[in-house]
This record gives structure tokens, C-alpha cells and sequence, in this order.
């Protein structure tokens, strides 16, 4: 068997066992306790302090069963700074451990952070959990029996000594088979904060069929110890005396010990007296379970007005049938509802109100559960309140009551809107009856028609995030019921039980994060889902479903259908139904077994069965391309028609994960520019490489750039690769040997940066931060930069006729950066910021302009200081203030792009346009544009541009491929290399051929014959010709006008 991790040592172990609070029952005496803890102590190799001292269970393996192997791939959800280190934090642990490993990214599913109940019972500490809620919808369920509490409590009997076990982390120690643990994919964050997909080696919380499996195993190794029950991971142990219990104990131990099960210490209870159980206290001589559950009925108040009692008789009403003379025995009460009737509760009312409690509490209206029965649950929701009533259906369909329970809400659950209580109404009653609907199909019913979106929206948080992962396990269907009929649950909501106790884990103790919940003031705000919902049956079959009540599908019109079929029509129909069959027969046809939609010209198409339809849709879409709705929707229509069938394939198609996952789109860009704040000198540094280039003589390939943040001032290495190493040496000996340590670096997440530059900065006492994964132009300082350095070494590269030597050109670069003023630094250069006074350039640019300062007068050099600290005093405020307005123009210009209210302008050629043509940069030195400069002769539809060379030749180029030339262009054709395209003809006589003789006029490109002109001509114009026509017309444009 696997091993999680290294257990902790022995030393340890035992020291931290030994200081542990062990839960002894209090009855102890000071001997008894020491007797006990001294035999718990001895079995400490049963418990695990840590998730490394889990072992594994070593039986067989857990399989996940799915309805197919296509795999399930969910993008993850967008989660806050917190919670991100968080996911971050609990993924290095599970590492740590050996519960998890890195995964393939074939399935992957999202990973939510809800809060979690602290060790004072409170929901306020974050736990990460897998949302696996499309893995259950296709996961085949597994049916394995749950124990009932009955059966549970019946075992117990006349014990009088308890022990309860909780397992830690029980889930987790039990493995999964290799195959199936890519299923359990979710997204976590690495170590260097990006996202990662791990999957579980051993069994995580919130898939379908996990506490059946884990019931099953308990069941497996609990086999053969009659003292000991078990319902999922909380294991009882019942003896008639102390004797006898730590014999029952020693044997579970040894038990536990030979599965590699471990016990959480600070979870269980040891020799007790009494302690709750499944949500009861048990007690010596046995639980009243049936009082548990009629104890939220029997403490319903004696009504104070006509509104309770009207309650309080609907739930009575609700079971009258089982009631033997319910009439007779609430006449007294009814009496009270009427119409100006005066309120008098006296002794007859409250005779009358007992009965019917003692009635409802009782058989037949309580019975105890039937396992072979479906659970239906009635749930409700009140102001002053929550209800829930437990039933099933006995053999005439009649309902019973299996139990009832209620409980008082606090002041904020009283303030919830109809929607927010009803779904914790349905949540509570769910976790409350936990051991009767664990692991079983049943149904909830409500008076409230939400609860579906709840299961199924991924932007859920708080407490809606909380209750949708508490009930992903569970498999059930909703059925909405009005309030007026669900008056069993509606009773109790309003008369709840004086208690505000919620052990379930629905209450929440936050704010609910309304943002989260799409159309928070809409009348469908949540729908509790159902736990086994998918695509195929989901899939509508009518484009118009109030017609659909009027014209039925013909698969469903029963005397269509029997005259298509047996050529005759049913007998009893009247004269209007038969002609309405006549009318409609027309259109459809019946032969061997197939129905087919006849169009008057001859045309026939199959119509297939109603549940044949969803497997036509994603047959044709998935094995003919994922083409889009009306690809799909005209492959099928050449072949099957159907009423709805556009709207059905629509449906499908928009839930089609395939096709969901190519079109997504990674580009999304925030609406708000968050810039860095702005800090003082020396702050922040960036680095960033540009590279690869061309490989110089001296082997240099990449430039590390570092640029400060609040100066602008740059440095510039040229370096033959883009290793850790050079980085890291580079970076101290150009900024910490020069300059000292910053508070931060900033760079992008390469690997570049890791490695021996992460342990200098570590070293260096330097926060070193990264940019977010994919996302460089965060640090859009640096990338500005190595943008500014590669324009000037494709400058340099033109000029020079190659690039081989672009190291060399690498501090040219860095000095003109550094000297230039910048608008952003209230037009002071990064020199000047850093040393106070005027660059001084090279003598080859400039002379010399700064006087020389002379170290012997002491004035002199006083003077020259007290100018520095005065420069220094003047524009660091005004650096300060003009970086702060460049963010706040930054940021707006930003938000103005990316919200579409600025809508740039696109770039529009007219005739007589001078371009580049793109080109294919060999490398990231090269230029795109060419060197070869054409003119716009015309522009043609769709953006294509006839463009025209200087030696007369034409082509053709797409607009997006042309960039604008600015160089004063002479416009002209060459005369020496005018070039009369083949078949022109002369606009004078006609004739194609004579191109040798043939001019073309500069202006209307025409042909004209030098013998054609008048006068003719005898040698080449050495100038731009216009013909006659354009001369006469002076419509063309002159060489001089055109450049």
C-alpha cells in the first residue's frame, strides 16, 4: 500500500498524544481516567496527528464508474487573493502528503473555497473542495444499503458504556485505482502561484458514490464485532459494562490496526454514559427514537391568534385521512378560524390542541421507515422559522410520516428573501435527516419554484457555494409544490421549535456576496437542483411550448397515430376530432415501422421517436465536425424533421463542452488598469529578457533588461543565454553592487528567474514578485523597454546592413534611454533623477558643458552640493506628482479601450497612397516592412488595394498587409522602367499590339501609340507625360502635388 508521508517520530508522537485532551466520560473517577488513558495511549499507532501519519486502507482499491469516457474538463473559477493562497496553501499540504499528484488535464474540475465550521462549531474558516458536480451527473450510482438510524439505535439496546470513533480525514485514506484518478481532476495553484491540475490518489470529498464506498468498507472491517456500528465514518462501540468495553475497544483497535485505518484523537469519545449520536442523545437502556422525532411536533406552542392556529390546523389537515374523527376532535379549533368569530383559547381549545398533537405523533399518521421505500421530504420556509416533515407512501399512494423536525431562525435567517430561505430551509432538512437520505434517491418538496441553478452556476460564494458542495452528494429531484398545498412543512415553519441549535452546517454566519447570484431581485433566483441532471433529457422538444398544448407532437397524437398504423381511426371519436385527424394524416406517412413528414412536393423525411431525438442531435454534431446550430441543424433536416428541432439542437450545441473549450478565448482583458504604486527611488526594480536574437561573434544571444521604477533608469546586459545563473550575477553587479537592494523585483514567472536569481533575492532579503501566468504585460514597465531596446536594434541592424554585432550597440541604447527626458518624469531624465545634475555626452556627440569642480575649495564643492540637494528638493516632487498623473491618465485611457467606448478608427487608403508591404521577419531583429515602397492606384471592395511599383507593374494586396509610407515620395512611373502591361490598347486606334511604341500617361494609365498622338512622336518623353485627354480635362494631379 502507498504511504502518505513520513510519519511523524516516535518522540514526537508520543509527546503530543500524551498532552492531548482525551474526551473521557465524566461519571470517571481520577482513577478510572488514568486506568483508561493509559489503554488508549497504548494503541497510539491507531491514530494519525497529521495527514502524513495516514497509512492507507489496504483493501481493495475505490473504481469511479462513469456513463462513458469522454472526459469532463471545467475551466476554474475565479477565486480572491485569499482565496488563491488559500487552494495554494492546502495543495503543498495534500503534496506534502502524498495525496495528490500532478495531473494530464484530461478531465479537470473547478475548486471552490466555502467556509467551514472552526472548532467552536462556527462557519468562518476557509476549506478547499472540489466542485464535482459534472463528474456526479455521469457517475452510475451505486446502491449499496445505508444503515437506517433504526437499526442503528435498535443495536444498541440496554448498553450502558459508549465510545464513539471518528476517522481522520476517513475519505482520504482510502485509495483509488490508478486509472480513475485522473477523474478527480481539479484545478489547484502550484507553488509559484499559477494555476495547476492535480488529481487524488485516494478518495476526495463530494463525489456521488463516496459514502457508499466508505460505508461498504466500514461494513467490510466492522464484519464479525456485534458491539460496534457504524453510518459512513462515525463508528459507535456499546457494551453492558467498562469491563467488557475495553475488551470492545481493544478488539476495534485491532481491527482498525489490520486495515491501516487511522483515528483523528481530538474527535472521538471515550467510555461516556450517555452522548449524541446521527443527531440523538443516547442514553442508558436505549434511545426513544420515536420521541426524537415528534419532539419538533410535541413542542409546537398553544396558539395566540387566528394566524398560528390556521397553521398550526393545515398541518393537521394535511394527515385528517389517518385521524379517526378528525372533524369531531378539531371542532373547537375551526370554530376560532371563523369569519368575526372573538378569540377564546380556553380549556376545550387546548384539550382539542393536545389530542391532535398526541394523534399526528402516533400511528398511523407516524410509522417507522420502510428501506424499501422511496423518502419524500416537505421542507419550508418562514420568517420565525423552519419546517420539515420526512414521509414515504404507503400501498394506496397515501403519505405517512416518517418524522418531523423544525427549528427557530436567528435574525438574519429571519431577513432572508422567500428565495435565500427556502434554499436553506431545503439545505437544513436535507443535512437533518442525513441518515435516512444519505446514499438514496428521494424527493424534495417545496413551496418555492427556484433550486436547480444552485447545482449548477459556477459563480457561486459564500454560503451559496457552501450549500451547493453540501448537497452534491446527495441524489434527489425537486417538486415544486404551492404553499397552500405544502401545509404539513408550512405548520411547522410557523410554530418551529424554540431552538436556533443548527448542528447541520446550513447556517451562515457571513454575508451572503449578492453579486455572486445572477438576477439577485428576480422571481427565479435559485433552484436546488437535481443530483443526476444532464444534457440529453434536458434537451426541449417544442420551439413554442404553449402551442404545444394545442398541436401535440404526432408521436403523442394517439388517433393519428392508430389511423397511420392500422389504416383505421379509433372508435368514439366525434365528428370535429375526425376531422381534424384527416387534416393532419395528410401530412405523414407510416411504412415499415417508420413515420415520415411528406411535403406536397414529394419530399419525405423521417420523423423519429421523441426519445430518439437527443441521441440523433449529438450523433450527427460530435461525429460530423462540432459545427455550430445551423451546420448541425441542416445536416439533420436533409434527413429527420421534427417540431422543435432548431431550438433542440441550439440547446445542445450551446452545451456542448467540445465545442465550449475551442472557442474559448484567452484574451480577456480586465476593464480596469490596476497600476503599481508608486514608491520612492530605488523601490522596485523589473527585469525582463529580450531574446532570442542573432547570435554575435561574442556569443551573445539575450538582453537582460532592469529597469527602476521610479527614475525610468535602465541597465542593459547582453548575455549568451537566459539562464538563473547569468541572471542572478548580472543583476548584483549592476544593481546590488551599484545601487543596493530594493524592497522588490518584479518579473515574469520564467524559469529564468528561479533557481539561483530566487536565492539571491532570498538572500538579499528582496521581495521578489512575479507577474500572473500568461499575463507579462503586467510588469508592462519592463516590457515597454525591451520593446524601446529591440526598435533601436532593427534600427541600428538597417543602418549597419546586418545585426551580427548588436552587443556592441547595447550601451549606445542604454545611454540614450538614460539621458533622454521623459514627459511622465516632469521632463527630467532618468539621469537626472538619479545623480542631480545634466548628463554630460560624449565628446564624439558633444563638447563637454559641466565645469570642472575643484576639490580643493571647499565652497566650490559645497556649492555644488547644495545645488544637487536643491535640484533634488525641486523635482522629486514634481517627478512624484507627474507619475501619479500619468497613472490616472493611463488607467482612464485604459478603461475608456477596453469597455468599447472608444472605438478606434480603422485605417482607410485612398489612390495616390504610398505603403510597405508586410514582409516575414526571419528573426525578431528583422523589420516587417519591406524596402520596396508602391502606390495606391485604387482601392478595391473588401479592403483589397491595387497597388503599382515605380516601374509601372500592378499587383494586388490585402489591406491589413499594408502599412502606411510617410518619406516624400516623387509619385512618378520611371520612363525607363514603364512597363505597358501586355493586350492594353491604344485609346486612339484600338490596336493591342506596338507595345514598344506605346506610352502611358502618368495620370489615367492609358495607352496611347506614339504615332497616334498629335503631333507624333518620335523619341520617349524624359519626363512624366500627361496625354491630351487628362491635359484638356486638367484633372490630373502634378509630381510635385503628388509628393
Amino acid at each position: 500500500m502507498p504511504v502518505h508521508g513520513e510519519s511523524s517520530s516516535v518522540e514526537k508522537e508520543t509527546t503530543e498524544f500524551d498532552n492531548w485532551p482525551l474526551d473521557l466520560g465524566p461519571h470517571l473517577t481520577g482513577a478510572e481516567a488514568r486506568r483508561v488513558r493509559a489503554f488508549i495511549r497504548s494503541y497510539r499507532s491507531c491514530f494519525a496527528f497529521s495527514l502524513h501519519d495516514l497509512e492507507g486502507y489496504r483493501g481493495k482499491p475505490i473504481h469511479i464508474e462513469l456513463e462513458d469516457d469522454h472526459p469532463i474538463f471545467r475551466r476554474p473559477y475565479k477565486l480572491s487573493l485569499s482565496e488563491k493562497v488559500g487552494v495554494q496553501t492546502r495543495c503543498q499540504e495534500l503534496l506534502a502528503a502524498s495525496l495528490i499528484e500532478l495531473s494530464n488535464g484530461e478531465y479537470a474540475c473547478a475548486t471552490v473555497m466555502p467556509s467551514k465550521k472552526d472548532i467552536f462549531g462556527n462557519w468562518t474558516e476557509k476549506r478547499m473542495c472540489g466542485d464535482y458536480r459534472p463528474v456526479n451527473r455521469k457517475t452510475k450510482s451505486d446502491r449499496y444499503p445505508m444503515p437506517t438510524p433504526e437499526e442503528l439505535f435498535d443495536a444498541v439496546g440496554h448498553a450502558r458504556v459508549f465510545s464513539t470513533l471518528d476517522l481522520r480525514s476517513g475519505y482520504h485514506q482510502l485509495p483509488l485505482m490508478v486509472d480513475d484518478r485522473v477523474k478527480t481532476a481539479f484545478w489547484g495553484v502550484d507553488q509559484d502561484g499559477r494555476d495547476q491540475l492535480y488529481h487524488w490518489k485516494f478518495l476526495p470529498f463530494g463525489l456521488k458514490n463516496a459514502p457508499a464506498e466508505f460505508q461498504r468498507v466500514m461494513d467490510r472491517v466492522l464484519t464479525g464485532l456485534p458491539f460496534a456500528r457504524c453510518y459512513i465514518d462515525d463508528v459507535i462501540i456499546f457494551s453492558s459494562s467498562p469491563q467488557e468495553h475495553v475488551r470492545h475497544l481493544q478488539a476495534v483497535f485491532e481491527r482498525l490496526r489490520q486495515w491501516g485505518l487511522r483515528l483523528h484523537h481530538g474527535k472521538c469519545k471515550f467510555f461516556h454514559d450517555r452522548l449524541p449520536y446521527l443527531g440523538h442523545m443516547i442514553v442508558p437502556g436505549g434511545l426513544g427514537v420515536q420521541q426524537a422525532k415528534v419532539d419538533a411536533l410535541q413542542k409546537i406552542p398553544a396558539p395566540t391568534d387566528v394566524s398560528r392556529l390556521r397553521a398550526f390546523l393545515g398541518l393537521a389537515n394535511y394527515y385528517r385521512r389517518f385521524v379517526k374523527n378528525f372533524s369531531l376532535i378539531a371542532k373547537p379549533l375551526t370554530i376560532l378560524t371563523g369569519k368575526d368569530q372573538p378569540w377564546t383559547w380556553g380549556r376545550e381549545q387546548q384539550q382539542a390542541f393536545a389530542t391532535l398533537k398526541l394523534k399526528l405523533g402516533s400511528a398511523p399518521v407516524l410509522r417507522r421507515p420502510d428501506a424499501t421505500r422511496p423518502f419524500q421530504l416537505h421542507t419550508d420556509w418562514s420568517a420565525v422559522g423552519l419546517g420539515a416533515v420526512l414521509t414515504q407512501k404507503d400501498d394506496e399512494g397515501r403519505e405517512y410520516v416518517v418524522a418531523f423536525a423544525s427549528r427557530s431562525n436567528n435574525n438574519a435567517e429571519s431577513n432572508y428573501s422567500s428565495y435565500e430561505g427556502e434554499a436553506l430551509a431545503a439545505v437544513w432538512a436535507i443535512a437533518h435527516f442525513r441518515p435516512y437520505l444519505y446514499g438514496q434517491r428521494f424527493t424534495l418538496v417545496t413551496d418555492h419554484q427556484p433550486l436547480k441553478w444552485l447545482m449548477e452556476s459556477d459563480k457561486l460564494t459564500g454560503k451559496l457555494a457552501r450549500w451547493a458542495l453540501l448537497l452534491q452528494e446527495y441524489d434527489f429531484e425537486v417538486v415544486h409544490r404551492a404553499g397552500i398545498t405544502n401545509l404539513d412543512a408550512d405548520g411547522l415553519s410557523r410554530n418551529p421549535s424554540p431552538s436556533e441549535e443548527d448542528l447541520t452546517g446550513a447556517r451562515w454566519h457571513g454575508d451572503c456576496d449578492r453579486e455572486s447570484v445572477p438576477g439577485w431581485h428576480a422571481a427565479a433566483y435559485l433552484t436546488l437542483m437535481s443530483g443526476s441532471a444532464s444534457t440529453l433529457p434536458d434537451l426541449g422538444t417544442d420551439e413554442e411550448p404553449d402551442r404545444a398544448q394545442v398541436i401535440s407532437d404526432v408521436w403523442e397524437d394517439v388517433p393519428v397515430l392508430h389511423k397511420l398504423q392500422h389504416g383505421t381511426l379509433p372508435p368514439a371519436l366525434s365528428a370535429m376530432e375526425r376531422d381534424r385527424v384527416g387534416h393532419r394524416i395528410a401530412r405523414f406517412r407510416w411504412e415499415n415501422g417508420l413515420l415520415f413528414r411528406v411535403w406536397p412536393d414529394g419530399t419525405r423525411r423521417i420523423v423519429p421517436r421523441p426519445d430518439q431525438r437527443a441521441s440523433l442531435v449529438r450523433q450527427v454534431h460530435e461525429d460530423l465536425g462540432h459545427f455550430g446550430v445551423r451546420r448541425t441543424h441542416s445536416m439533420l433536416r436533409s434527413q429527420y424533421w421534427w417540431t422543435g428541432m432548431y431550438q433542440q439542437v441550439a440547446t445542445y450545441v450551446s452545451r456542448c463542452e467540445v465545442c465550449d473549450r475551442v472557442r474559448s478565448s484567452f484574451n480577456t482583458l480586465s476593464p480596469q488598469l490596476q497600476p503599481l504604486p508608486i514608491m520612492g527611488l530605488g523601490y522596485r526594480w523589473s527585469l525582463d529578457f529580450a531574446g532570442p536574437l542573432v547570435v554575435t561573434p561574442r556569443g551573445a544571444k539575450y538582453v537582460l533588461v532592469m529597469v527602476e521604477h521610479f527614475s525610468k533608469w535602465i541597465e542593459l546586459v547582453a548575455l549568451p543565454q537566459n539562464s538563473s545563473e547569468l541572471a542572478a550575477m548580472a543583476f548584483l553587479d549592476r544593481v546590488l553592487a551599484r545601487f543596493g537592494a530594493p524592497a522588490e523585483v518584479l518579473t515574469d514567472q520564467g524559469r529564468e528567474f528561479l533557481g539561483a536569481f530566487e536565492a539571491l533575492c532570498t538572500k538579499a532579503l528582496i521581495d521578489h514578485r512575479t507577474t500572473s501566468r500568461d499575463h507579462p504585460e503586467a510588469d508592462g514597465l519592463a516590457e515597454r523597454v525591451v520593446q524601446t531596446v529591440k526598435r533601436g536594434l532593427r534600427k541600428y541592424g538597417l543602418l549597419q546592413g546586418g545585426h551580427r554585432d548588436w552587443d556592441l550597440m547595447i550601451p549606445w541604447i542604454a545611454m540614450g534611454y538614460r539621458f533622454s527626458r521623459q514627459a511622465s518624469l516632469a521632463a527630467f531624465s532618468p539621469y537626472q533623477l538619479l545623480y542631480g545634475r545634466e548628463p554630460i555626452l560624449p565628446s564624439s556627440v558633444r563638447e563637454k558643458l559641466a565645469p570642472v569642480v575643484n576639490l580643493d575649495d571647499p565652497e566650490m564643492w559645497a556649492q555644488c552640493l547644495r545645488d544637487r540637494a536643491e535640484f533634488f528638493k525641486r523635482a522629486m516632487p514634481m517627478a512624484m506628482e507627474n507619475l501619479s498623473i500619468a497613472q490616472h491618465r493611463d488607467t482612464l485611457r485604459y478603461a475608456r479601450i477596453r469597455s468599447g467606448a472608444y472605438r478606434p478608427q480603422l485605417r482607410r487608403f485612398s489612390t495616390g497612397d504610398y505603403v510597405y508591404l508586410q514582409r516575414e521577419a526571419p528573426t525578431t531583429l528583422d523589420v516587417k516592412a519591406g524596402r520596396t515602397i508602391l502606390r495606391v492606384k485604387d482601392v478595391l471592395p473588401s479592403g483589397i488595394l491595387l497597388l503599382e511599383g515605380k516601374d509601372g507593374r500592378e499587383c494586388r494586396e490585402h489591406s491589413k498587409n499594408c502599412a502606411p509610407c510617410h518619406l516624400p515620395i516623387d509619385g512618378s512611373v520611371h520612363p525607363e522602367l514603364a512597363v505597358v502591361p501586355d493586350g492594353l490598347p491604344c485609346f486612339v486606334c484600338g490596336e493591342k499590339k506596338g507595345a514598344a511604341t506605346m506610352l502611358l500617361c502618368d495620370h489615367c494609365q492609358r495607352g496611347w501609340h506614339m504615332a497616334c498622338l498629335t503631333p507624333p512622336l518620335s523619341t520617349l518623353p524624359s519626363q512624366d507625360w500627361t496625354c491630351p485627354r487628362c491635359r484638356r480635362s486638367s484633372s490630373h494631379v502634378s509630381p510635385d502635388e503628388t509628393a
